[in-house]
């Protein structure tokens, strides 16, 4: 595996450059153009050799544990925008979220807010990854109105099941 290698200087924003294996560049996240000669192909799909990766937008094989994981952060979710809607007392979320993280909901739906005159929070979309040590890294995005949020959550395995661990809104 290559090692990632700092940009040269005069690099704009200090981008990391790395050689990505097929002889290509990656630049700040994106590949660039093959190196001429190197055999490298353009679109990872047309490599010789190896099995195509799955198609944009199409999930690949998951796991019960990683369906179960996502089902759970979606319900988790919803139930932490009602509780920053004032829909839900931050109470009702002792089940699923650890103390720390009931805390904070209650502190911020009894305080901040701004937002909440935009309208309801409706969750658009959910992803999870896994994490480090058992954990499930949760990502997604939320409108109010005609404004978009983000929303970040961490799961742990907590007795057969899972448990929001922390939990970040914007």
């Amino acid at each position: 595996m290559p090692r990632p290698a700092t940009a040269p200087e005069g690099a704009p924003g200090g981008a990391v450059v790395s050689a990505a294996g097929n002889g290509a560049a990656v630049t700040a996240g994106r590949v660039a153009r093959p190196v001429p000669g190197s055999g490298a192909v353009a679109d990872p799909a047309r490599r010789r050799g190896g099995a195509a990766p799955c198609a944009p937008g199409r999930p690949g094989p998951r796991s019960r544990g990683e369906r179960d994981a996502k089902r759970f952060a979606e319900r988790a979710l919803r139930a932490v925008l009602e509780t920053l809607d004032g829909r839900r007392r931050a109470l009702h979320l002792r089940d699923i979220a650890d103390p720390e993280v009931v805390a904070a909901l209650e502190t911020y739906a009894r305080t901040g807010g701004r937002e909440r005159g935009l309208g309801a929070a409706v969750l658009e979309r959910v992803g999870c990854a896994p994490g480090a040590r058992g954990r499930v890294e949760v990502f997604g995005r939320y409108r109010r109105g005609d404004r978009v949020f983000a929303v970040a959550a961490c799961l742990r395995a907590h007795r057969g099941g899972w448990r929001l661990c922390a939990l970040r809104v914007r």
